[in-house]
């Protein structure tokens, strides 16, 4: 990695040794003349994975082919097929123990022209302009959703979005009415280390100040409540570590987004008294209406599992993203490698609706660059 690349930035482009070696001494690329030939072989998925977080591009591209697949012990097989027209494929197969013909499991296009395949959309196809290219290109290399380098680009779809698209702008203005406007907020100041405390909107002398809301699931975990033992202790200070990973994140991402109040149920209502139930349930759809945004953590089945999915869809093992598995590679002989098209990401895994949408109180936007709703909204999980 170069010296002045961001640890948080995967790099492109960035070859393995044995990747490196298989296309330069490849006797169908420099040409693409027609034939078949056994291209890379890897002794089982998990040096196939292993290549691929070491930062291999071209490794993460074919481990993206079987992410997800049950091969079992078998060895990962990728043999290059270029037809007579010229086109030409990286075909990955497993091959089992005692079998002479690997299964296909997939397959990745190489080409030499890029035109029509770059991933910036051309005006006006995308309703965002971006100043700095380096907002939208950094947030599609960054390892992490969490990253300050994706809440940039979060932060600036924000921004453009509450001041240029009429609907948005429209809903943004709302944020402060006189009617359904949430009775608590959490203040969250700091950036490294947050300070969080509950703060009475009845308080605030001038305007009342735009706050962003955080949809979730509560799931069966015991986590730290409003009460009415803590109301006064929470007005000083809500302790930070105490609270859940969905908490904590949404609070961070609250201050990545430039803003400083966050409006969270089980913190803003006195979860101990049946009268302020009453009182702020009548408002609740208000509240989320006159957000800026709304936090919603899909994929999570409580608030002990964060903001952010970078789990596998078992649940079992820890999956760092990896952006390069979904970026174009440049190989030798001016050559590129297309991403898989079926990349099985933990956002498409097998659990319709996800957990958020199943829940009764739910608003949970989707909010993207092509299509922005009227209450702008920013999805969390792991793309």
């Amino acid at each position: 990695m170069s010296a002045t690349r961001s640890p948080d930035l995967a790099e492109e482009h960035v070859l393995c040794t044995a990747c490196h070696s298989a296309a330069s001494n490849s006797d169908l690329l420099p040409t693409l003349k027609k034939g078949t030939e056994n291209f890379r072989s890897y002794a089982s998925l998990s040096e196939l994975k292993l290549s691929s977080l070491s930062g291999c591009h071209l490794c993460s591209l074919l481990f993206g082919v079987l992410r997800g697949s049950d091969i079992g012990s078998g060895s990962v097989q990728v043999n290059l097929f270029v037809s007579r027209s010229g086109g030409a494929w990286l075909k990955v197969g497993i091959l089992d123990p005692g079998e002479t013909r690997e299964k296909i499991m997939g397959e990745l296009s190489v080409f030499r022209n890029l035109e029509g395949r770059l991933d910036n959309p051309p005006e006006p196809a995308s309703p965002f302009m971006f100043p700095d290219p380096s907002i939208y290109r950094n947030a599609r290399l960054s390892k992490s959703l969490s990253h300050d380098v994706s809440a940039a680009l979060a932060r600036e779809w924000l921004r453009q979005c509450v001041t240029s698209h009429k609907d948005c702008a429209l809903a943004a203005n709302l944020a402060t009415p006189n009617h359904g406007y949430p009775t608590r907020l959490i203040q969250v100041t700091g950036d490294e280390n947050l300070n969080l405390r509950l703060v009475l909107t009845e308080n605030f002398s001038k305007s009342k100040p735009p706050y962003l809301t955080l949809s979730h699931c509560w799931g069966a975990a015991k986590i730290l409540r409003l009460l009415l033992d803590n109301l006064a202790d929470f007005q000083h200070q809500i302790p930070f570590n105490q609270l859940p990973p969905t908490f904590r994140e949404a609070a961070r991402v609250t201050r990545q987004l430039g803003h400083t109040h966050i409006w969270i149920n089980s913190l803003c209502i006195i979860q101990d008294s049946k009268a302020d139930w009453r009182d702020e349930s009548k408002i609740m759809g208000d509240i989320y209406a006159n957000s800026v945004c709304t936090i919603s953590a899909l994929t999570a089945l409580s608030s002990v599992q964060g903001c952010f999915a970078e789990k596998s869809p078992d649940g079992k093992e820890t999956t760092p993203r990896n952006p390069l598995a979904f970026r174009i590679c440049h190989l030798p002989h001016g050559l590129h490698v297309d991403c898989h098209q079926r990349l099985d990401t933990i956002l498409q895994i097998d659990r319709s609706p996800l957990p958020l949408h199943a829940r009764g109180f739910c608003r949970s936007g989707f909010w993207d660059p092509g299509r922005c709703t009227t209450a702008p909204g920013v999805w969390l999980g792991s793309v």
